[in-house]
């Protein structure tokens, strides 16, 4: 893969993150964590966005991929921020071409969104 996938799954993964954060108060906080995996019997590596913002919405959770949608919008959330729908459909199609695998939960200790990526080790 090329270095500059990995650094737009991570930099849109983690604008995402800081942003959500900024929407509860309390303490914000963004945890990445990294590891070694495997998945179906393949060797790969994992990482993990987390943050303390308000999570994924039911409503929204079957969607958050498709190209143009966003929950970033001045008139439904608080911090003004204004997105284009298209961050997370890039990074899916970036992970769907590298035959990895993008998944989101409600984090435990944060309770905000958490998503983790696993990307296949390269021969």
């Amino acid at each position: 893969t090329y270095p500059m996938d990995i650094e737009t799954i991570l930099v849109n993964l983690l604008t995402n993150a800081y942003t959500a954060s900024l929407l509860k108060g309390g303490e914000r906080q963004v945890i990445v964590k990294a590891k070694k995996e495997q998945h179906n019997q393949r060797d790969g590596f994992s990482f993990s966005v987390s943050d303390t913002g308000p999570g994924i919405a039911k409503e929204f959770e079957k969607r958050i991929f498709d190209p143009l949608f966003s929950t970033k919008s001045s008139s439904n959330n608080e911090s003004k921020s204004v997105g284009t729908g298209l961050g997370l459909t890039i990074i899916k199609s970036i992970i769907d071409e590298l035959e990895g695998t993008i998944t989101f939960e409600s984090d435990e200790k944060l309770k905000g969104a958490k998503f983790k990526v696993w990307l296949p080790k390269l021969n």
